[in-house]
């Protein structure tokens, strides 16, 4: 036997939308609802996320209704396409982690090589001094032209 709170609960939700002229188009991972709501003449208006958690500061949004949020496409996704967008988005994050870990030898490679090679080479147009200090350098003002100062004024 049903729930009769659960019923209760269903039913007050299909008057709201009712009263609301709106039609519930999907639900995404997260549990939020997406909603199309109608002007009285039966045209779609303007689309809506009642989020599942309301009282957190941060909510998320499923990916896969973005373009029919956005007014990128007319029809919302269906059951499958939800399904295949996070199969597919799945794939793309499995693709990425094995890139970086490449990525990572690639870069240890590189500076293993770097270190070992670093001293050895020498270039031979340059000569090179065992006892080489740099001495500090001072410029020298010339004489300025133009607009005369004084000597009090700093410059």
């Amino acid at each position: 036997m049903r729930n009769p709170l659960r019923a209760i609960r269903q039913f007050l939700a299909d008057m709201k939308d009712q009263k609301l002229s709106r039609e519930l188009v999907g639900v995404d991972k997260f549990g939020n609802k997406y909603f199309q709501y109608y002007s009285p003449y039966g045209l779609p208006t303007r689309r809506e996320i009642e989020y599942a958690a309301r009282k957190r500061k941060k909510t998320y949004e499923d990916l896969a209704f973005y373009r029919w949020m956005h007014r990128l496409e007319a029809l919302p996704p269906t059951e499958s396409e939800v399904k295949e967008y996070h199969r597919l988005e799945k794939e793309r994050k499995k693709a990425a982690i094995e890139w970086d870990k490449k990525e990572q030898l690639l870069i240890e490679e590189f500076y293993k090589q770097k270190f070992i090679t670093e001293g050895k080479w020498k270039d031979p147009s340059i000569e090179y001094k065992e006892d080489f200090s740099v001495e500090g350098w001072k410029p020298i003002a010339g004489k300025r032209r133009g607009r005369k100062f004084d000597q009090d004024d700093d410059i």
